[in-house]
């Protein structure tokens, strides 16, 4: 059982006449074409003969009632207004997803284990959602395996100081005041130890063309607000942010509709289904939607000093510190891996 791992993925996109099986293939075509304009690159990038591959695409068209893709003689082939509804359906789904199939791959993860007879060391980790943490779960795998719970920075912490999970992720933006994390209720200086994992730029994710371009902006008629869940450090900077511009909550359009990591807001945004949400640069680039810099918060990883000390937390620091992961880092837009693994006094976080 060494070389068990546990793995989610969904098939959403059935029909009369459109098996799920080939719902997944068609969406892999379709996101091919749309970055290559061939179907032939698209197919083989599938794994699929072009014959396989268009027949496909005909199947799905007479099944949906609607055309996919448009042809073009010695131009390749596009997909359609209708096909990139099916992407962006595509990204939400995997956007909504994805927070419930990492708790539940660790879940189970975490069961299985106990069939295992070595491998890595594992740690239990409940973080407020990066992307950088994610690229170091999967550089570590073969060390380290991290079990990830994504959620906000305060529950992370809370199970930090439950004793529910071994590391937590949390990320401060000079946040003060009754919006501030009360972070001396769950750090000790003398019980955990802290160290600084990247640093990240936050601020509104928008659509291409929008003219929001401030904070005020997301007062005006019209806009469409997306928010992140309460207890998130994304919350507590939007709380912050619109106290000091005076404005009601009440005010914005969409304040009371929650999604649970940047790239659902992305996603979210990309949809349609709002024009403006906070979120990361690099969550924004990934959907390729606008984006007005806000802050640049620092994202830290904080344990007890015996999982510190410990031969695993070590061997992590260890993967944070090298040239591996800091090139990762460099790849997501709005990231800065400079000071990653450097050890942080909690105390100078309980009393900036």
């Amino acid at each position: 059982m060494k070389a068990l791992r546990v793995e989610f993925s969904c098939r959403w996109l059935a029909a009369r006449g459109l098996a799920p099986e080939h719902g997944a293939l068609l969406l892999r075509l379709l996101a091919g074409i749309q970055a290559s304009g061939s179907l032939t690159d698209a197919a083989r990038a599938a794994q699929l003969s072009y014959r396989h591959a268009w027949g496909l695409v005909t199947e799905a068209q007479r099944a949906l009632g609607a055309a996919l893709v448009e042809m073009q003689r010695g131009r390749g082939a596009e997909i359609t207004r209708a096909g990139e509804t099916l992407l962006r359906a595509d990204a939400r789904v995997a956007e909504r997803l994805a927070p419930h199939f990492a708790a539940l791959e660790a879940e189970l993860a975490r069961e299985l284990g106990r069939l295992e007879t070595g491998g890595a060391a594992r740690l239990n980790v409940h973080a407020s959602h990066d992307l950088a943490l994610a690229e170091l779960r999967e550089l570590a795998k073969d060390e380290v395996a991290l079990e990830i719970h994504f959620e906000g920075s305060q529950d992370s912490l809370e199970a930090l100081a439950a004793r529910r999970c071994d590391v937590a992720g949390f990320h401060t933006a000079g946040i003060e005041g009754a919006d501030a994390l009360p972070l001396a209720r769950w750090l000790r200086p003398r019980d955990h130890g802290v160290v600084h994992f990247v640093r990240r730029e936050q601020g509104m994710i928008v659509r291409r063309g929008s003219r929001i371009r401030r904070v005020r902006d997301l007062a005006r008629p019209g806009v469409r607000f997306i928010n992140r869940q309460a207890g998130s450090g994304t919350r507590q900077l939007v709380d912050q942010l619109l106290r000091r511009e005076q404005l009601d909550p009440e005010r914005i359009a969409g304040y009371r509709d929650e999604e649970f990591t940047h790239l659902a807001v992305a996603a979210t945004v990309a949809a349609g289904r709002a024009d403006a949400g906070f979120g990361i640069r690099a969550a924004a680039a990934q959907h390729k939607l606008g984006f007005v810099p806000l802050v640049t918060e620092t994202y830290y990883l904080a344990c007890a000093r015996k999982v510190f000390e410990g031969a695993a937390f070590q061997r992590l620091l260890d993967i944070v510190r090298s040239r591996r992961f800091r090139t990762r880092v460099a790849r997501l837009p709005g990231y800065d891996a400079g000071e990653s693994g450097t050890p942080v006094e909690a105390r100078t976080l309980l009393h900036p």
